[in-house]
């Protein structure tokens, strides 16, 4: 298991599988995600509640959100 830094702002995040995903996303990098991993994610993301989902989206990056905005 590798720690990475992260912001308080990272920490907020209420859901936890739309805190994992935000996280996933940013590693995978902008641009980087195809298009089975974002159907996967998607469909992960629709197990979130979705008051949690649209908490989270506001704390992610604008290409983050819009992959996560796709499950509600």
């Amino acid at each position: 298991m590798r720690f990475k830094k992260t912001t308080p702002k990272n920490l907020l995040a209420r859901g936890k599988i739309s805190r994992l995903v935000i996280q996933a996303l940013k590693e995978i990098g902008n641009g980087k995600v195809s298009q089975e991993e974002e159907g996967k994610i998607i469909e992960l993301l629709k197990r979130e509640d979705p008051s949690n989902l649209r908490h989270d989206i506001t704390l992610a990056p604008e290409w983050v959100r819009k992959v996560m905005r796709k499950a509600l």
